[in-house]
């Protein structure tokens, strides 16, 4: 199965911990993963524990911005990804702003 996760950061918080756990054990049931991280609110430690299978997409968007480039950049990270078959998001802001995208399952998870 191909998931993607979605989350706005990768600071060192519970949310955060828990994408990085789920996807790692994801990736070592055989699944293909994908994490996009919408803004720039990285934590190196975090980040370093994804498993290096996992491809990782850092858009790296101000928080509250409504940059035009960033908006494109995440469009065509979900365009190359267009064979995915799960998409879950990590925040209602993400799930209501994929609710155009059919075809797709999608999750939500409220953190």
């Amino acid at each position: 199965m191909k998931i993607i996760h979605i989350t706005t950061s990768l600071a060192n918080g519970g949310l955060e911990n828990m994408l990085v756990d789920i996807s790692n054990r994801q990736a070592e049931m055989g699944n293909q993963i994908a994490i996009i991280v919408i803004n720039n609110n990285i934590e190196p430690s975090i980040l370093n524990r994804i498993n290096k299978e996992i491809r990782v997409f850092l858009i790296r968007r101000e928080r509250g911005s409504k940059s035009l480039v960033s908006g494109m950049k995440f469009f065509l990270i979900l365009k190359k990804l267009n064979d995915y078959n799960i998409v879950h998001c990590h925040g209602s802001s993400i799930g209501k702003m994929l609710s155009f995208m059919s075809g797709l399952k999608r999750i939500l998870t409220i953190h």
